[in-house]
């Protein structure tokens, strides 16, 4: 420890550091999460004499000792790296995929430090502050920033163009990368915007003619859409897993709701939950769509959640031969419950329809709860506002109607 931490990584190369909450040097399980990690084996070289005396007693005496430090041999020739070693093991046979995926939970890689902090502030029930009024980085981008925090998955351009993966040079050779641009999320061939295009979210197309196109993405706040209900998949579509199958690894159906009814994100997109069940890491287990699946051996299939305040949960996965009970979509209100206001109530005080979403999706929470957001916006603090049910409200001159929401 003393020659890896002090002698030749202080002494030798003058880089070492301390990271807060981390040893210098010790398993993965006990590392802050990192970029990379250099890799040291030791060699060991020694002669043990063993010998009676006169009472019969053994003795040893270990002599010409020999340790030696050299960097681990890693994958194609790439010593001294952690993540380098750990893909010569998994080539290798000696570790699992499985554990190569939990590894890069911590040890992520020069370019992944964003989605790194991302994923420890949603752990911590932490968020950053918002773009804009109405953020939803998954589904819109705010017009204010030009949609730079636009995560969402929209992959094709308003012409129609398929998307070019950021990580391709072909058959367009660029300089939009995420070494380049490592907070711009740049994943897959979804469209971003990392250098604040005026027109917002772009991408590079396949299209060797067309070099690159802004996308459709919606503004945050743009318009007021009533949430689309997806529809409900038949019993045979959500499928079903034999009891001999204990932890539904082998589940291949399309249920995409959890145990307590959370929609699933899905697998290839790193919002709300920043993860690393990717199928890059897990190929052999059918990470299609939003489908609950069981990759690491959970104790049944699961799924993260569209939820940003609950990172994953279980699904409900029934054996076959039993009976399956379809989710059931909720209703959606009529333009006559809904209501509207006059141009007018510039402010929307005088609203008194039934609308209980806001402009990114989200349920609104009820006046007279103060859970999950304490508030003081109640009907004996403003008597005349209107504060019923949980329905879109604006009882302190806000901009226009607003509600506290169910995140």
């Amino acid at each position: 420890l003393f020659y890896v931490s002090f002698y030749d990584h202080l002494q030798q190369r003058g880089y070492v550091r301390n990271v807060p909450g981390a040893p210098m040097c010790g398993c993965v399980e006990q590392m802050a999460v990192v970029t990379r990690a250099d890799c040291t084996e030791i060699s060991t070289s020694e002669t043990v004499e063993f010998s009676f005396n006169d009472q019969n007693d053994l003795s040893a005496t270990i002599s010409d000792l020999e340790l030696e430090f050299n960097a681990c041999q890693g994958k194609n020739n790439n010593n001294n790296d952690l993540a380098a070693y750990v893909e010569r093991l998994v080539d290798e046979g000696r570790i699992s995929e499985t554990k190569k995926g939990v590894f890069y939970e911590t040890v992520v890689g020069e370019t992944y430090c964003r989605e790194a902090i991302d994923s420890f502030l949603d752990e911590e029930g932490l968020a950053s502050k918002p773009a804009c009024r109405g953020s939803y980085p998954s589904e819109c981008g705010c017009e204010e920033v030009n949609q730079q925090d636009y995560t969402g998955t929209v992959s094709v351009t308003r012409s129609g163009r398929t998307c070019q993966r950021w990580d391709e040079q072909t058959p367009q050779i660029h300089t939009r990368t995420r070494r380049n641009f490592p907070d711009a999320y740049l994943s897959e061939n979804y469209c971003r915007n990392p250098d604040n295009e005026p027109g917002g979210a772009w991408c590079y197309t396949t299209d060797p003619d067309k070099r690159w196109e802004y996308c459709d993405v919606a503004n945050c706040g743009d318009t007021i859409a009533l949430p689309t209900p997806p529809p409900t998949p038949s019993a045979e579509e959500i499928g079903c897993v034999y009891s001999s199958d204990t932890l539904q690894k082998d589940y291949r159906g399309s249920l995409a709701v959890t145990t307590s009814g959370r929609t699933c994100q899905r697998w290839d997109s790193q919002s709300p939950h920043s993860h690393s069940r990717t199928t890059a890491k897990y190929p052999d287990s059918g990470l299609d769509e939003n489908y609950c699946r069981n990759p690491d051996n959970e104790d049944s299939a699961w799924c993260y959640t569209t939820d940003p305040d609950k990172r994953w949960e279980y699904c409900d996965v029934a054996n076959c031969g039993d009976t399956i009970a379809l989710p059931t979509p909720p209703p959606t209100p009529s333009a006559e419950e809904i209501g509207c206001v006059y141009s007018s109530d510039t402010l929307q005080k005088d609203y008194r329809g039934s609308l209980a979403v806001t402009t990114s999706g989200r349920t609104c929470q009820r006046w007279d709860s103060q859970s999950p957001h304490s508030h003081s916006r109640t009907t004996a603090n403003y008597p005349d506002s209107g504060l019923d049910e949980n329905y879109c409200r604006n009882p302190d001159n806000e901009d226009s109607a607003w509600c506290y929401t169910t995140d």
